[in-house]
C-alpha cells in the first residue's frame, strides 16, 4: 500500500518535471562519455527556444554588463587573432542565453531546471562510488593511460577525475541542503541517513583527487547551514554534528586518498603545485595586454600565441589574461549582482542553496578554468546560477505576494 503510494508519487513528480529531467540528461552528456555529447548543445537550443516563447526582455543593468562582456570578447579576439573561432562564438551565445534576457516565466523555468539538475550530481557521486568498488575506471581507456592496468587517476564512469570531483562537490552541497531540511522538520533518522550519503559522495570526490573541491565544498556546505537557519542555537547544533562527523570520517577518507597524497608529496618535493606553470603563463599574458587581453581562447604571447583548446589552470586568471582588466571587472560586476541580502536568502531556501553553489563554483574555478570555457557544462551552470539569483532580486516582491518561497521541497 505505502510502496504503491510512494511509487505513484514518484511517477507523478517525474511526469511533472519531465522536460527539466530530459534537459538535465543533456547537461550531463558533457560529463559522461557514454551519453552523446551533442546533447549538451541541444540543451542550449532548448533554452533559446523557451526564451523566445516567454516574451523575454533585456534585464536592465545586467544586460548592459553582459552585452559589454560579449562585445569585449568579440573585439579582443578579432583584433588579436583575426579569425572567427567557434569557441568565442559559443561563449557569446552562452552569455546571451543565461544573462541578457529574461522574464518571470523564464526565471521560473531556469530555477526548476537548476534544482532538478542538482539531483544528477548526487547520482554522480553515488554511481561513481559504485564504479570504484567494482573496479571500473574510464581513465584507463583515455589517451593518458591507454594500455595500463592501473592508475591512481580515477574518473569512474565520467570523462575526467577533476570533472568528477567538481560534480561530487556540488552533490555534497545538495545533500547538505536536504539533510538540513529533514533535521529542521524533526526527521532526525532520515537526516543521519543523508550524512551517510554525504560520506559516500565525499569518498568519490577524494578518489577523484581534487583537494580544492574537497575543502571548498565543505566550506560551502557550512555556509548553506548558516544561511538556512534563523535560529542560532539550531545552527550551532547542526554545525557541531557536521564537525563531529568530519572528525570521524576524515581519517577514513584520507586513508584511501592516493591521488591527493601524490600531489602533496610532489609539492613537498618540488616546492611547486601542478598549476604554478599555468598561472605564471596567465600572468605573462595579462602583462602583455592588461586592458583588453589577448583574445578569447588564446594562450601564449607573440609568436607563441595560439588559438584553440588549452588547459589554462584558473577561470578568473583566464578572464584576466584573455579579456584583460576590462573583462575581469565586467565579470565581477555580473557576479556581484548575484549576491543577495541575507533577508532574501533566509526567506527562500532555494536561493540559499544557489548562493552556496555560487560560492563553491566561484572559489573552485580559481583552480579549474571552466567559467570561461563554454564547452564545459559547469560554465553553463555557473552563469545560469548568477542569472537566477539576480532574477530573484528582480522578482522578489512578486514571489512574496504569491507566497512562493520554494517549490519542489514543499
Amino acid at each position: 500500500m505505502f510502496r504503491s503510494l510512494r511509487l505513484s508519487s514518484l511517477i507523478r513528480v517525474v511526469l511533472q518535471y519531465k522536460l527539466e529531467i530530459l534537459l538535465s540528461i543533456c547537461l550531463f552528456s558533457n560529463l559522461y562519455p557514454d551519453i552523446p555529447s551533442f546533447l549538451y548543445y541541444i540543451l542550449w537550443v532548448s533554452f533559446l527556444y523557451i526564451l523566445s516563447q516567454t516574451s523575454a526582455v533585456d534585464i536592465g543593468r545586467r544586460a548592459k554588463i553582459a552585452y559589454g562582456l560579449i562585445l569585449l570578447i568579440i573585439c579582443s579576439t578579432i583584433v588579436n587573432v583575426a579569425i572567427f573561432d567557434y569557441r568565442w562564438i559559443l561563449m557569446c551565445i552562452l552569455l546571451y542565453i543565461t544573462l541578457c534576457r529574461t522574464s518571470y516565466r523564464f526565471f521560473k523555468f531556469k530555477e526548476r531546471f537548476l534544482f532538478v539538475s542538482l539531483f544528477g550530481y548526487v547520482i554522480t557521486g553515488l554511481l561513481n562510488n559504485y564504479a570504484h568498488r567494482i573496479g571500473f575506471n574510464y581513465q584507463l581507456y583515455s589517451w593518458k593511460h591507454l594500455g595500463e592496468e592501473f592508475t591512481i587517476d580515477f574518473s569512474g564512469f565520467t570523462n575526467h577525475p577533476m570533472w568528477l570531483s567538481a560534480a561530487c562537490g556540488i552533490g555534497v552541497i545538495f545533500l547538505t541542503y536536504w539533510m538540513n531540511i529533514l533535521w529542521s522538520r524533526g526527521r532526525k533518522l532520515r537526516a543521519f541517513l543523508f550524512l551517510l550519503l554525504i560520506f559516500l559522495t565525499l569518498q568519490t570526490l577524494v578518489w577523484g583527487g581534487s583537494r580544492s573541491a574537497l575543502g571548498i565544498c565543505i566550506c560551502a556546505s557550512l555556509l548553506l547551514i548558516w544561511l538556512s537557519n534563523k535560529n542560532i542555537g539550531k545552527t550551532f547544533f547542526i554545525l557541531c554534528i557536521f564537525a563531529i562527523s568530519a572528525a570521524v570520517i576524515t581519517p577514513i577518507l584520507m586513508s584511501d586518498a592516493d591521488k591527493m597524497k601524490s600531489k602533496i608529496n610532489h609539492q613537498e618535493a618540488t616546492g611547486k603545485t601542478s598549476r604554478d606553470g599555468l598561472w605564471d603563463a596567465r600572468f605573462v599574458e595579462f602583462v602583455s595586454s592588461p586592458i583588453w587581453g589577448i583574445g578569447f581562447g588564446v594562450t601564449g604571447v607573440g609568436e607563441k600565441a595560439v588559438s584553440g583548446r588549452a588547459e589554462t589552470g584558473s577561470g578568473w586568471l583566464t578572464i584576466l589574461s584573455q579579456t584583460g582588466l576590462a573583462g575581469f571587472v565586467l565579470a565581477v560586476l555580473l557576479v556581484r549582482r548575484a549576491i543577495l541580502p541575507l533577508r532574501m536568502l533566509r526567506n527562500n531556501l532555494h536561493m540559499a542553496l544557489y548562493t552556496s553553489l555560487l560560492f563553491y563554483l566561484s572559489l573552485h574555478t580559481l583552480f579549474e578554468a571552466y567559467i570561461f570555457q563554454s564547452g564545459w557544462y559547469l560554465c553553463f551552470v555557473y552563469w545560469l546560477t548568477v542569472s537566477i539569483l539576480d532574477d530573484y532580486r528582480k522578482y522578489y516582491k512578486i514571489l512574496n505576494i504569491k507566497g512562493q518561497e520554494g517549490m519542489i521541497h514543499k
